[in-house]
C-alpha cells in the first residue's frame, strides 16, 4: 500500500526531494533567526525610548534604528494600520537610516519606509504604556526642540 501511495504522488524517493530539504531549510533559519530576535527582545535591559534635549534612542522593536537627533525630525504623525496604532517620525535622510541597520533590520526598516513613510516608527505596546502618552512624549520633544531653534 505505501508503494502505491509514493507512486500516486510522485516521490519514489524514501529521503524526500532536494525541494523538501529546501524548504524546510530555509523555514528552519527563518524562524530560528526571528525566534532569537524576539528572545533577545525579551531579555533585553534598559529603556526602551530614550527622549532628551538632543533626539531620542529607538531600541523598542526589532526595527527600531537607534538614535535620531531632532534636527533631523519633519514631523510626527499618527497612524493605525490593522488596529495597531503608531508614531510616524519623518527624517530627513531615511537611506542614511536604513544604511546603518543591520540586514534584517533594514528589511523591516524598509517595509516601513515604503508602507509608512518612514523607517522610524513606534508602537506603544513593546514600550508598556499608552499610545496617547507616547505619541505626547515625542510630538511635545520635537515641538520643545524647534520652539528653542526658533528662539536662537
Amino acid at each position: 500500500m505505501c508503494a502505491v501511495h509514493r507512486g500516486v504522488l510522485g516521490n519514489s524517493r524514501p529521503g524526500g526531494s532536494a525541494i523538501t530539504l529546501v524548504v524546510g531549510a530555509v523555514g528552519l533559519l527563518t524562524f530560528a533567526g526571528f525566534g532569537t530576535g524576539w528572545i533577545v527582545l525579551l531579555l533585553r535591559t534598559g529603556p526602551g525610548l530614550v527622549v532628551d534635549d538632543a533626539g531620542f534612542d529607538d531600541r523598542s522593536s526589532g526595527a527600531a534604528v537607534g538614535r535620531v537627533p531632532w534636527a533631523d525630525v519633519m514631523s510626527v504623525s499618527r497612524r493605525s494600520i490593522c488596529g495597531t496604532a503608531l508614531v510616524v517620525v519623518n527624517v530627513r535622510e531615511p537611506e542614511a537610516y536604513l544604511a546603518r541597520l543591520g540586514l534584517l533590520t533594514r528589511l523591516a526598516a524598509t517595509a516601513n519606509l515604503r508602507w509608512l513613510g518612514s523607517p522610524v516608527i513606534l508602537a506603544s505596546v513593546p514600550l508598556k504604556t499608552d499610545f496617547t502618552s507616547l505619541s505626547r512624549l515625542l510630538s511635545e520633544g520635537f515641538e520643545r526642540y524647534h520652539l528653542r531653534g526658533a528662539e536662537t
